[in-house]
């Protein structure tokens, strides 16, 4: 840090980072305050220090990535070489256990945990300095925890001392100055040197605005196409980031998860509607989520998940043949988006948590979970929240609640509650059924992802620290129900649409599965239907729901690359990086790339997938090909989840009816967000109207 900003700068800096990272931890804590004050000699050299002990972590954040572990590798994000006094007493006392039991979230808390497992050394300045200070009374009623640093800060959290304004005020202007430091210090970036667009963007946006004012992800296929596979551009706050389709530098950059986390944007977003889920989490704290989730996700568990998946595909083609029968035409018209949401939100209902949410019905029954589920994305997926709650999150707690914000938080406790219900009730089943017995991870069974998560949770071949929390668990439920429910339904709208664009493939796809004698064929004969799986990941290829991914660099690095670029006048065969840049992998811009899948690249044509080019089977993905599942350590966990559901819900439409294009396909156009959805164009409609005709 003092190479970074200079001995000068500490004071500021490390009260800044203090005010952030407490004034956020405040926010959760409602009955707690927390001041801080400098100590008499902040002012020392820094070469005066005493030796360092152990620190908590780079960001108060990250200890609920990080629970328990001891991140001393990272001390100087937050606070000087210090040694920490822990009053044994105090951390035991019951009135700071009482208090720590009513804070609405566990970061701190797990923060507590790492306190208490420090190794202590009593720190050496007399006691009798201190005892002025106010915040170190002797009152037995008003029991503190407190930790101290011996030369700059001091931190006392006590129970009903409010946050004052003035710690509101501290924070707004320290963040004031790191941004402007940081905009000049991002300006020095070694990207800049590299290809890109050098317009004058708006100072707020940077090219952002302009890359999503376009539909079809046009902006990013243009800026390839003019500056080639690696450039660069100005993002938020003029920061940069680097485009790459260079297959050895996102192969670097996904594999390197250490050093390329997913966006503060992204995660504060994600983490208001999923919690802390694993796809939000980073480092151990993912390992750990992963470790646990991984087994619910095999292909053994997928094959029982399977019939799950026919019966809802079968209960939406039977309300589709209600409908056409009740027309004196024998067809009608459905917005097949409309009716693949439900679908998948019934699949994932089930399948996931053994919970029917009712969605599926021509008339939907009032469902608390379902209802829920749907508020929260209806108040959320707004641009403007992703932005400023993404760059601003100080504003969620300084100003006033709107009637949107009641809404979402409201919807956000009715699912919290219902999570906790099911968790509840699968653990004290599971519980049950192994009667006193012992779990193994390698015999988890169970009818639902959630109760194969908590049975792998529960094997007695776990070590202790590798265990979620209840908490942990409880996030995986919003995790779930988002990842399993648009993106699969998405995906499957634009695979009917390029099915009515392209009757032959339609036809040779229909002829194939109704060569199956059964309505419910098991997973083994529905991954044996060849030209099924090819229009499965042509479809996948063609129509990314996700059309690209980025990555905060998270310490300097030098990327390698496959075919060197031009960089400031100078052939390069690698790229430099900065702490603070972000790295972005166009995944549909690579998967119509020519380079990668020759030059029908730009056509909808399965058959591709009988013998995919080279190029195509070494991209850095979890599945040969399909860069929309991405690779690496954060590769998608439920990639055969969703080729499975995808397969049967396809494997029961397609047997079942004609489908016709309502629109003209220059009508349809695909807008991203946060996930890509197709629109019609003349009427704003989100989806794609289809006609349906009941095959005889």
């Amino acid at each position: 840090m003092n190479d970074l900003y200079g001995a000068s700068a500490a004071p500021m800096l490390t009260l800044f980072n203090l005010a952030v990272k407490l004034l956020d931890a405040s926010y959760h804590l409602k009955t707690l305050g927390i001041t801080w004050v400098p100590h008499p000699r902040f002012n020392i050299p820094l070469d005066e220090h005493l030796e360092p002990t152990v620190g908590l972590g780079n960001d108060l954040r990250r200890t609920e990535d990080s629970r328990d572990e001891l991140i001393t590798t990272q001390l100087r994000s937050i606070f000087w070489p210090c040694n920490y006094f822990v009053d044994e007493e105090l951390a035991k006392s019951s009135d700071v256990r009482a208090a720590i039991a009513d804070w609405q979230d566990d970061r701190l808390d797990g923060l507590l945990r790492t306190f208490t497992q420090l190794p202590r050394r009593r720190w050496t300045v007399p006691k009798s300095e201190f005892a002025n200070r106010p915040l170190l009374g002797d009152d037995t009623s008003e029991r503190r925890l407190w930790a101290l640093d011996a030369y700059l800060v001091q931190i006392a959290v006590q129970p009903e001392f409010p946050l004052t304004l003035a710690a509101g005020a501290a924070y707004l202007v320290f963040s004031v100055l790191q941004k402007l430091y940081s905009l000049v210090r991002y300006t020095r970036s070694p990207v800049r040197k590299l290809p890109g667009p050098r317009d004058s963007p708006s100072f707020l946006y940077g090219h952002i605005a302009y890359m999503l004012s376009e539909p079809n992800n046009a902006v990013q296929m243009k800026w390839i196409k003019t500056y080639g596979n690696t450039f660069a551009v100005r993002g938020l706050f003029r920061r940069w980031i680097v485009f790459t389709s260079d297959a050895r530098a996102m192969t670097h950059v996904l594999f390197a998860s250490h050093i390329y986390h997913k966006t503060d944007m992204a995660r504060q977003a994600l983490r208001r509607i999923l919690g802390n889920g694993v796809l939000v989490v980073e480092g151990e704290a993912h390992k750990d989520q992963r470790r646990i989730i991984n087994p619910a996700f095999g292909h053994a568990q997928i094959r029982e998940l399977t019939p799950i998946f026919l019966d809802k595909a079968q209960a939406m083609c039977d309300i589709w043949r209600n409908i056409c029968a009740q027309s004196a035409s024998g067809s009608t018209h459905v917005n097949v988006m409309q009716w693949l949401s439900k679908t998948t939100l019934d699949i994932i209902g089930v399948a996931g948590f053994g919970y029917d949410l009712g969605a599926l019905k021509e008339v939907p029954e009032p469902n608390e979970l379902a209802d829920a589920f749907a508020k929260i994305f209806r108040t959320e997926g707004k641009p403007l929240n992703l932005t400023w709650r993404g760059n601003l999150p100080f504003l969620s707690y300084i100003l006033p609640r709107d009637e949107t914000q009641i809404q979402f938080d409201d919807a956000k406790a009715t699912m919290d509650r219902i999570g906790r219900e099911l968790i509840e009730n699968k653990k004290r089943d599971i519980l049950a059924d192994i009667g006193g017995g012992r779990v193994e991870k390698k015999s988890v069974v169970g009818k639902d992802l959630l109760s194969l998560l908590l049975q792998a949770n529960l094997a007695s071949d776990l070590l202790p620290h590798q265990r979620l929390s209840d908490e942990d668990v409880l996030a995986q439920v919003p995790t779930f129900l988002t990842a399993g429910h648009e993106t699969t339904s998405n995906t499957l709208t634009s695979a009917l649409s390029e099915l009515t664009q392209h009757p032959d493939v339609q036809a040779k796809l229909r002829e194939e599965l109704l060569t199956v004698d059964t309505p419910t064929p098991d997973l083994d004969t529905l991954n044996s239907l060849k030209y099924l799986d090819a229009v499965v990941r042509e479809s996948l290829r063609f129509h990314p729901v996700v059309t690209f991914v980025s990555r905060a660099v998270t310490q300097d690095d030098v990327i390698p690359l496959s075919t060197p670029v031009v960089a400031g006048g100078e052939t390069v065969t690698s790229i430099r990086v900065q702490e603070g840049d972000t790295l972005t992998i166009p995944i549909r811009a690579i998967n119509l790339s020519k380079d990668v899948w020759g030059r029908d690249a730009e056509q909808f044509r399965p058959e591709r997938w009988f013998s995919p080019p080279y190029a195509a089977q070494h991209l850095p993905s979890i599945t040969p090909g399909i860069m929309s599942f991405i690779g690496g350590p954060r590769s998608c966990v439920g990639f055969r989840f969703a080729l499975a559901e995808m397969k049967a819900i396809l494997f029961h439409v397609v047997r079942s009816f004609s489908l016709e294009l309502d629109v003209p396909p220059s009508d349809i156009e695909y807008k991203t967000l946060v996930i890509t959805r197709p629109v019609v164009k003349s009427t704003g409609e989100v989806g794609i109207p289809i006609k349906i005709t009941p095959v005889q």
